[in-house]
């Protein structure tokens, strides 16, 4: 007899995700596609909208609190929940680590295994890692698809100047495109966005996400009310369509109106980049700051991934006024804490509106 190695431990965890999924996250709330989406298990959380679990496809068994900014494997799941519940930085140290490969064991059963019972498991793990890799390709052509498509779509769009897109910047967030500085062509308008829940067709101010090599990798959506009064009135009035991760809202190219890489060639190696969530948050930024260039990231987390240009020396966090002590305000931290690790030398601040104000288009709109 002989304990289990944890090579076998994390491929039969893997094997039975569900059923530790539902152990360890029983408020379900839907399961979309290879994602299971529940209730946060060790805090107070009425949002199931911020803790998943991918039960299935190439990533099976990762999990990740989107309210928090952190996650990781199964056992990094065993560790959050049943070692150090709730903790979101004992979780990863070794010590946990090893109580929750003790407690994988006893949950599968494997504490001591006959040879017979070792070989079976083998070959069950070898047969679950083909069908992972069989998915991972899958996904891979899914992605690539998803993009090409958003890339299509992109090049169809027409212009935002004289649009309800337009007028919604300008009447509902105070936002006049003409006095931002060397702006770039990543606001479109589209007359005839679906809208995925119900079918319904809206007018649209439609973003295109660029990576590093300035490639289109998805299309940011804003759902507009009528003659862009607002916001559509819906509950997700906001979608990304595409692969957003790794690319941003290339908004405003701030005092020397370069490219990236033609500001480089020129030796203008001390540029600033300040960098929100929304579209709506760095055009005002735009306004206030014109010399730095500006960019939207679309979500808190990918804004840890955003591509880093070589001309930049300094990125500036546009972020909301969230409480102190607050899921938000501890996302950010573990955000930018991420942020840093990729910048190297160069510096990387957090900007946030004076007192009073949820972001800077509140505060925009007030003056």
């Amino acid at each position: 007899m002989s304990r289990a190695p944890i090579e076998l431990v994390r491929a039969q965890l893997i094997a039975r995700v569900t059923e530790l999924a539902d152990q360890l996250a029983p408020d379900l709330a839907r399961v979309e596609g290879y994602r299971r989406w529940s209730l946060n298990p060790v805090r107070a959380d009425s949002a199931p909208d911020s803790f998943v679990i991918d039960v299935s496809g190439p990533t099976t068994g990762r999990w990740y609190e989107f309210a928090g900014a952190f996650g990781g494997d199964l056992l990094d799941l065993i560790g959050y929940v049943k070692i150090a519940p709730g903790d979101a930085q004992a979780y990863k140290t070794r010590e946990t680590r090893g109580e929750a490969i003790a407690w994988a064991r006893a949950f599968l059963g494997l504490e001591d295994l006959s040879p017979d019972f070792r070989a079976r498991l083998d070959r069950e793990a070898q047969a679950a890692q083909e069908r992972r890799a069989r998915q991972e390709h899958e996904s891979r052509q899914r992605r690539e698809a998803q993009i090409k498509r958003a890339r299509d779509r992109w090049f169809k769009l027409g212009r935002i100047i004289g649009t309800p897109a337009e007028r919604y910047l300008e009447r509902a967030r105070q936002i006049a495109l003409g006095e931002i500085g060397s702006p770039l062509n990543a606001l479109r308008f589209c007359p005839d966005r679906i809208a995925p829940e119900t079918g319904e067709i809206f007018d649209a101010m439609q973003a295109a996400m660029t990576n590093a090599k300035g490639e289109v990798r998805a299309i940011h959506t804003t759902f507009l009310a009528e003659d862009g009064a607002g916001k559509a009135d819906m509950e997700r009035a906001k979608r990304v369509f595409g692969q957003p991760r790794g690319a941003m809202i290339r908004l405003s190219r701030g005092a020397s109106g370069l490219s990236e890489a033609e500001a480089v060639k020129r030796g203008r190696m001390a540029e600033v980049l300040a960098v929100s969530e929304g579209i709506e948050d760095a055009l005002c930024w735009s306004m206030i700051q014109p010399a730095h260039r500006t960019a939207a990231a679309y979500s808190l987390d990918n804004i840890a991934h955003i591509p880093l240009p070589d001309c930049v020396r300094q990125i500036i966090v546009l972020a909301d006024n969230d409480p102190k002590g607050s899921a938000a305000s501890g996302a950010l931290a573990r955000v930018v804490e991420r942020l840093r690790a990729r910048a190297g030398d160069r510096a990387v601040l957090i900007q946030r509106p004076p007192e009073h104000f949820k972001d800077l288009n509140d505060w925009w709109r007030s003056m």
